[in-house]
């Protein structure tokens, strides 16, 4: 990749479909959305997921609540769906090229059944076996969600609140992260401390250092991407 020659979105749109691909061919997707690219002013792009609805389900309060992930599954608002029925959803804000605002987020299945796979029941019948389960307590797989967001609004950041962050087991937790991440940097996160034993391999060439712009000012429904 010749990031010198293509612009950021460009650079991430390529990065991503890639990425993707490898992870398909590699059995560790399910299915996964185009890229939703999209102009929110003439200076600014935005990349998300499809389908994106509004809906108290997106809300901070929600972050760990099943049914954020019930209605994600229900209305196809996500970037990707691993292989054990877990998703990923991806947002970037780019103005000017430099990445203003970011929201990445792991929502782990709830679930896990011995034998069973997505291939033998799609991800949305197999949440609602899940909930229709007498015994779900047998097949629950108790695991935080992971979202990874970048707000560098002045009004945001303070001493314990950086602007880029990692939210965890509680909706007010916020780990410090040094800097946005790319979408593979996500990726490695994800796999290497969640699915230890799926081996991937991502090119230390193809991951992107953002420019940023420490000086941007927020404009209202820019950069605030709430999953």
């Amino acid at each position: 990749m010749k990031k010198g020659r293509k612009n950021c979105d460009e650079q991430l749109i390529e990065q991503i479909s890639n990425t993707l691909e490898m992870l398909l061919e590699k059995g560790l997707l399910y299915t996964y959305n185009e890229l939703k690219r999209e102009y929110l002013d003439k200076n600014t792009i935005r990349l998300s997921w499809n389908n994106h609805l509004s809906g108290s389900f997106n809300s901070g309060d929600n972050f760990l609540k099943l049914e954020q992930y019930k209605q994600i599954i229900n209305n196809q608002s996500y970037l990707c769906v691993l292989f054990d029925g877990s998703l990923i959803r991806v947002s970037y804000t780019i103005k000017n090229g430099c990445i203003v605002g970011h929201n990445l987020l792991w929502w782990p299945a709830p679930y896990k059944y011995s034998g069973v796979s997505l291939d033998d029941v799609p991800p949305k019948q197999m949440l609602l076996d899940f909930l229709e389960d007498d015994k779900w307590y047998e097949n629950i797989e108790m695991r935080s969600p992971v979202r990874i967001d970048y707000d560098p609004r002045k009004e945001v950041v303070s001493s314990t609140h950086s602007p880029v962050h990692m939210h965890i087991e509680h909706m007010e937790c916020r780990i410090f992260i040094e800097k946005p991440m790319c979408f593979n940097s996500f990726i490695k996160l994800i796999f290497n401390n969640f699915y230890p034993d799926c081996k991937i391999y991502l090119d230390p060439n193809d991951y992107i250092s953002f420019e940023v712009d420490d000086n941007y000012e927020y404009v209202e429904g820019l950069t605030k991407i709430v999953c």
